[in-house]
């Protein structure tokens, strides 16, 4: 039988957006966007329990009627992940637990992604892990879809908002969300010159030397 240990699920829930504000409570079959991620999150058995981290109040709300756990965090990250480390915080999650960083607009999530992300885990060797999935050149282009270039063994080389590696032969890229990895690591990293540029937590890490596992679906 596998051991995983202590795994915790959070949904970063944030109003302002520039490019789709108030995404967490767009309806989808007369719920919540979020309620949807939620309920497909809790479903994956190693999860011992699924919050929603959000710094507003109409989410917060939201969040209550539709008995989603939930706990209110500060409006000021730079990042879903900084959201993500406070509530672990306020929940006084084991900094030796493992918490995964849900995308807060994945409604279709599938429970058995959250197990294979996981299953690295197994060995006290890994801080990180993360989803990727191969996607075309057109979706490719969009900076929205943060690429990540992989070694042969899985182990993420980099990550950017720009389409990596040079697409010469019209292949697709590789595109990954859902991240894991151990507080206790994550709070040992610091920031980077690289990172404050580009804005991404994974960035932030590779340049700590932290070593990122990725496990492909859909291939």
């Amino acid at each position: 039988m596998s051991r995983f240990p202590e795994c915790h699920g959070i949904i970063p829930a944030r109003y302002e957006s520039s490019r789709f504000p108030g995404k967490p409570l767009s309806e989808i079959m007369g719920k919540p966007m979020f309620w949807h991620v939620y309920d497909r999150a809790r479903q994956c058995p190693q999860m011992s329990t699924v919050t929603l981290a959000t710094d507003d109040d109409r989410i917060f709300e939201a969040a209550r009627q539709h008995e989603v756990p939930v706990v209110m965090t500060s409006n000021s990250h730079r990042s879903g992940t900084d959201r993500v480390l406070e509530a672990a915080r306020k929940l006084d999650i084991d900094p030796e637990a493992v918490v995964v960083n849900i995308q807060g607009d994945e409604p279709c999530l599938e429970p058995d992604m959250l197990t294979e992300l996981l299953t690295p885990f197994e060995s006290s060797k890994v801080h990180v892990t993360t989803l990727a999935t191969a996607i075309g050149r057109e979706e490719a282009e969009s900076p929205d879809r943060v690429k990540v270039v992989r070694a042969q063994n899985g182990r993420a080389l980099y990550f950017s908002r720009s389409m990596i590696p040079f697409d010469r032969d019209e292949k697709s890229t590789v595109s990954c969300f859902t991240s894991v990895f151990t507080p206790s690591a994550w709070r040992r990293w610091n920031d980077s010159g690289c990172w404050s540029r580009v804005r991404l937590s994974s960035v932030k890490s590779l340049s700590n030397s932290v070593c990122w596992k990725t496990v492909l679906i859909f291939t």
